[in-house]
This record gives C-alpha cells, sequence and structure tokens, in this order.
C-alpha cells in the first residue's frame, strides 16, 4: 500500500509540472520583415523589369512569409514621394526599380539611415550622378551585354546564313533612354552580330521613352524600312511597339529582360535580365540579417573553360536567352521559331583543338593540347601518323582513309597548319 501512495504521489507531481508548463505563456512572435516595392514609371505591365521585381517579390512572400507592398509610379514627380512612404512607415526593405530612380533613392535614404534600401540598375545618387555610397542602400547591377551577345550572336548568324525573311544584311536595335543599362544590352548584341559577321549592318535608334508603345513602334518602322530583318527591342514597355512592327512586317524580333515570346508571334529570342532573382536575394539577406551595402551583381554564367572544345554547348535561360535548354549536345531552340539555332563551340569562336600525344603521355593515351588552337571550326583530331609513309590507323578506326592530317582539315573546312604544330613529340 505504501509503494502504491508513493507511485501515486510521483505521477500527481509529474502530472502538475506539465500543466504548469502548458500554461505557461509563449515568446513573442518572429518579427514580420517588411518589404516595399517602387516601381518605375513604365508599372508591372510592362513585361520586363518591373514585373521581374514584382515575381521576385511573390517569390519571396511564398519563401520568407514577408509583408510585400507595391507602389507604382506615374511620372518621374512620384519616386521621391512613394520611396518616401514607404521610409516613414519604417519598412525593413524599400526597392526602388530602375536607373532613373537615382537620385531619388540617394535622397531618401539619406534622411532614414535606419532603413535598408535596395536599387536595381543603379546607385543611390546625388543631383550631378555621382554615388553617395549610403551605408543603407545596395545596388543591384547585371550583365547585359551579356545578354546582348549572346542573341547577337543569333541575329548574326542567321543574316549570315540567309535565314532572316528578308535577305538584306541588316539588323537593328530601338532603345528606350539612352542610358547605361540600355546601351549595355545594345554594345553587346551589335559587337557580337559583327563578330559573327563582319559585313552585317547593325541600325540602332532611340524612343526616348519606356512607357508609350506608339513610339517605339514608330523607330522600328522606319529601321524596317531601311531594311532591317531582325529587330532587337531594349526599351521596356515602350518597346513591345517593336515587336509589334515586326509582326506586321513578318520580320524577326527579340524581347529584353524577360521571356516575350507570347508578346508577338515574330519573337525568336530573348535577352533575359535576371531581375527576379536579384530582388529576391536582397529580400533574403534581409531575412537573413544578411544586408550589405555596396554592390551586387547578378549575370549569366560563362561557359566552362575546362570543357572540350569540340562539344557544342548551348544558351539556356540562366544564360542570357530565352526559349534554350541546358546541355552541351543538344541545339538552342529559338522561342517562336522552329528552326533549331546551334551554337558556337565552348572556348571561343571557330576554334580547332588538335589531338596529340606529348610528354608523360607517350604510350598512356591521349591528351586535350589547349595551346593548340588555330581558327576553324572545331572537330575531332585524330593523333598523327607515326611513320611517313605508312597509313595511320587509329583504334576506332574511323579515319582510315586518312593518310595526311592536313588533307583532313581541309577537307573538314579547317585551315592548314604547320606540320610541326602536329607532329609526334619524342
Amino acid at each position: 500500500m505504501g509503494r502504491s501512495l508513493r507511485f501515486l504521489a510521483l505521477v500527481g507531481a509529474v502530472l502538475m509540472v506539465v500543466a504548469a508548463c502548458g500554461s505557461t505563456s509563449s515568446g513573442p512572435a518572429a518579427k514580420q520583415v517588411k518589404v516595399g516595392l517602387v516601381t518605375d514609371v513604365g508599372g508591372l505591365n510592362d513585361k520586363s523589369f518591373n514585373h521581374l521585381a514584382y515575381v521576385g517579390l511573390q517569390r519571396a512572400i511564398a519563401d520568407f512569409n514577408v509583408k510585400g507592398d507595391v507602389t507604382e509610379s506615374k511620372t518621374g514627380d512620384d519616386y521621391v514621394p512613394n520611396l518616401t512612404n514607404f521610409a516613414s512607415k519604417n519598412y525593413d526593405l524599400v526597392i526602388g526599380v530602375g536607373f532613373l530612380m537615382q537620385e531619388a533613392v540617394g535622397k531618401v535614404s539619406g534622411s532614414f539611415p535606419n532603413v535598408h534600401f535596395a536599387i536595381i540598375d543603379g546607385a543611390g545618387t546625388d543631383a550631378s550622378g555621382k554615388d553617395l555610397q549610403h551605408a543603407n542602400v545596395v545596388s543591384l547591377f547585371f550583365k547585359e551585354q551579356d545578354a546582348g551577345a549572346m542573341v547577337g550572336v543569333i541575329a548574326g548568324m542567321l543574316e549570315k546564313n540567309k535565314k532572316t525573311p528578308a535577305d538584306t544584311g541588316v539588323i537593328s536595335a530601338v532603345g528606350g533612354v539612352s542610358i547605361p543599362p540600355v546601351n549595355h544590352y545594345i554594345a553587346g548584341y551589335k559587337w557580337a552580330a559583327t563578330m559573327e559577321d563582319p559585313g552585317i549592318k547593325v541600325l540602332v535608334g532611340y524612343s526616348n521613352d519606356f512607357t508609350d508603345p506608339a513610339k517605339c513602334k514608330s523607330v522600328a518602322q522606319s529601321q524596317i524600312g531601311a531594311k532591317s530583318s531582325i529587330l532587337f527591342q531594349v526599351a521596356g514597355g515602350c518597346g513591345l511597339g517593336v515587336l509589334q512592327a515586326a509582326g506586321q512586317a513578318k520580320v524577326y524580333s527579340i524581347g529584353v529582360d524577360a521571356d516575350q515570346k507570347d508578346a508577338d508571334t515574330s519573337v525568336i529570342a530573348s535577352a533575359l535580365k535576371k531581375v527576379d532573382q536579384a530582388t529576391y536575394t536582397a529580400i533574403k539577406n534581409v531575412v537573413n540579417n544578411q544586408f550589405k551595402s555596396g554592390a551586387l551583381l547578378t549575370g549569366s554564367r560563362r561557359p566552362s573553360r575546362r570543357a572540350p572544345c569540340s562539344r557544342r554547348r548551348t544558351f539556356p535561360h540562366s544564360e542570357g536567352i530565352g526559349g534554350g535548354r541546358r546541355g552541351c549536345s543538344s541545339p538552342i531552340s529559338s522561342v517562336g521559331n522552329s528552326r533549331p539555332l546551334h551554337a558556337r563551340p565552348c572556348h571561343a569562336p571557330r576554334v580547332c583543338c588538335l589531338r596529340v600525344r606529348g610528354g608523360r603521355d607517350r604510350g598512356h593515351g591521349h591528351r586535350w593540347q589547349s595551346d593548340r588552337r588555330v581558327p576553324g571550326p572545331a572537330v575531332r583530331r585524330p593523333r598523327p601518323r607515326m611513320h611517313p609513309g605508312r597509313e595511320f590507323r587509329p583504334p576506332d578506326r574511323q579515319y582510315d582513309r586518312v593518310r595526311d592530317p592536313a588533307d583532313h582539315r581541309r577537307r573538314r573546312g579547317c585551315p592548314a597548319v604547320p606540320r610541326r604544330a602536329i607532329q609526334h613529340r619524342r
């Protein structure tokens, strides 16, 4: 009986402790991060970088349970009041979208040093354009020239191979306002197209507007009248008029920032800009208390330099072109066009690698000599014959009929190479 009483007393004590713990009030809930997004005059329906910033915000809301609010600016005079509205309400992060908001961000961030700010395509500056380098401002930059160069390769390749609707040897670009992000796109586009086809003519025009499609359409029509067969729009919402003009004239067009294949049937590709990823990263850093001022660069990844140059690499979405697919052996498929477009070799345009034996590898297989490169298309190279007058027969026998590697190179379109460049090393 004594043992039973002691056991019941012990059970009662445990129940009392459990009840006491259960009645204890829980600690204060974690603070919800508040994010305010201010668009530029293009608005959320520009199908370009304002829309992408909103996409990044929505993704952060789903992943981090942040409170996100958006204010659209109608004119440039709205920038300061809209930014100030969020900062005065103690939002944890205020994001300004666009290069044109630099001065506004610089002014408001100086008035609210305890509020974090992020600006896409710019920095917080004064009226003269000088970066104020405020400790509460992060600048989100991108490699627009890389994405522009990728679509420039497509345009140059199509024009050179006479695959455009009008074989004129002329392509063009329509920019909005002449600001660094726009000019970076156009510079990469023009450079790559010229590298692909030195004889190509690239027309460039500006609408001086980011919102009115009619203005960009007018510039595009003048370029089409000048025989342009591929038009690259770099003007945000205004640039939708370029795509429409191209569709009406039955020529090709290229979108910008987001995948704009649904904007018009003339779109064959889009130069992508990861504004959504940059916005998401800025919010994530604030949520994790990892905010750092300065520049945060988001850009397309370059092809690996270690990849064999005979492999062909595609340009997927992550590398700046819409409609592509990741991989090295598959062609990229242009957006809105059924024709496959083949990318260049991994290392550089028109590279040949010689497969030779040498050094410590003698008698133990072969290695790729990265220093043995000459202009020409990338092809697989056989091992050079070992003795003069004796037919070279590699193990796979796919080059049984090749007596002289130089002859093989000429048949495959590569220029002749000095024999010392391919001789067996002893």
